[in-house]
């Protein structure tokens, strides 16, 4: 099969975005692509995808962003 007629997920990323990592993640969530076929095509550790998957259910996009924002304190903030 081409590149252009491969489900959307499984197409060649040369850099991982949070939209790239969600795309691939709710296409095995809705079960258009397997587990198996996301791991291959982009040569993942099953522990990373595993990671987009559960960071997307808990969080959405932003559970997916490669930075997180840094979470303060309650008391941190009262004495900024």
């Amino acid at each position: 099969m081409s590149a252009h007629r491969l489900h959307p997920a499984l197409r060649p990323v040369t850099r991982w975005v949070a939209s790239r990592r969600e795309a691939v993640a709710l296409a095995i969530v809705r079960d258009e692509i397997s587990f198996t076929e996301a791991l291959e095509a982009h040569d993942l550790s099953p522990d990373e995808l595993t990671s987009w998957i559960f960071g997307l259910r808990r969080h959405g996009r932003e559970g997916l962003y490669a930075l997180k924002p840094r979470l303060r304190s309650p008391t941190a903030l009262l004495s900024a």
